[in-house]
């Protein structure tokens, strides 16, 4: 009989030392029950810290609803619902990379809808002075040419230089109208633009001292109007 009753004893206190049978009240409890914890697998610790971490944090990073982490479960209890709960921001990351993708797509084909209306190239540019020392200009030359099938009043677009690296030396909203032409580029026509800007800044510098033959352009567009009243877009 004390032999059964001893058999049964180490059975009970053995149970009791499951750790995933723990109830989590506080933060505290995880030193407390050091021991026990360490039975877990090296995944079901860096679980159950992650629970307590949002436990602690509440509301911030607490989570919602079922997978919401709240002291008062069993430490299964908590690493079931850590576990859950990466699952869900995993799909939630997922849902946003898909979706920042389909955009990207998006502006990537408008874009290249305005570049197939309407060309844009950098011919040359050159620096010079104003009446004044402190007037220092950087004169650019483009040439934009009209590929669509109806007439353009209108472009808007940003223009970016680089450096024979490859390195970004300054962007430059450009904006055209065509008043001078008539207010407006015939399709299939093209006309050539002079644009100024004033050298005041270390980029603005670095970029009207380099040749046009070590400078590298790409055209951003943003917007194309037609005279019939229709418009090519990114936004």
């Amino acid at each position: 009989m004390k032999k059964l009753l001893a058999v049964a004893l180490v059975a009970f206190l053995t149970a009791c030392t499951d750790p995933k049978s723990i109830v989590l009240t506080k933060k505290e409890d995880i030193e407390k029950h050091a021991e026990d914890i360490k039975k877990l697998s090296d995944e079901d610790k860096k679980m159950l810290v992650a629970y307590v971490f949002r436990a602690e944090l509440g509301g911030m990073f607490g989570g919602e609803g079922n997978n919401k982490a709240i002291y008062g479960v069993t430490i299964g209890e908590a690493i079931n619902n850590q576990k859950a709960f990466v699952a869900e921001q995993q799909k939630l990351e997922l849902e946003k990379k898909a979706e920042e993708e389909k955009a990207r797509q998006e502006l990537e084909e408008k874009q290249r809808k305005l570049n197939e209306a309407v060309s844009v190239i950098f011919v040359e540019h050159h620096r010079t002075e104003g009446q004044f020392s402190f007037q220092k200009y950087d004169i650019f030359n483009f040439k934009i040419k009209n590929n669509s099938q109806k007439n353009i009043t209108g472009i808007k677009g940003v223009a970016v230089f680089f450096d024979k690296f490859g390195d970004e030396l300054k962007r430059v909203e450009m904006k055209n109208d065509f008043q001078d032409n008539g207010g407006k580029l015939a399709a299939g026509q093209d006309y050539t633009w002079q644009g100024q800007m004033d050298v005041l800044l270390r980029d603005d510098e670095k970029l009207a001292d380099t040749p046009t033959e070590d400078l590298k352009f790409v055209y951003e567009p943003d917007t194309v109007l037609f005279e019939d009243g229709t418009s090519l877009t990114t936004k």
